[in-house]
């Protein structure tokens, strides 16, 4: 099913899901399993270790913008009437 919406935050572009070029980026929001051995999903879980995805994205048309936190759907392209697939912009990091 992909990524699912219900488990996205609120971020610089209104809730979504959130990609990073660098995983340096991704790191601080990435999982920290617990490190208890009593925890059947992960064992041998250590202490400091991180999880992410690395993922291949087909992003489809973007569009750049502005920090926008109200933001709830990409805006419509103006040429064709139809929303953007992607919404892109800086971060300061």
């Amino acid at each position: 099913d992909g990524f699912m919406m219900q488990y996205a935050a609120q971020g610089y572009w209104g809730r979504g899901i959130y990609f990073a070029d660098k995983a340096s980026y991704s790191k601080d929001y990435s999982f920290k399993p617990p490190t208890s051995s009593s925890v059947a999903e992960r064992p041998d879980a250590r202490e400091g270790e991180s999880e992410m995805f690395l993922t291949r994205l087909l992003v489809g048309k973007e569009i750049k913008l502005d920090q926008n936190r109200s933001l709830t759907v990409p805006p419509s392209d103006p040429s064709t009437g139809l929303k953007y697939n992607t919404v892109t912009g800086e971060t300061q990091c």
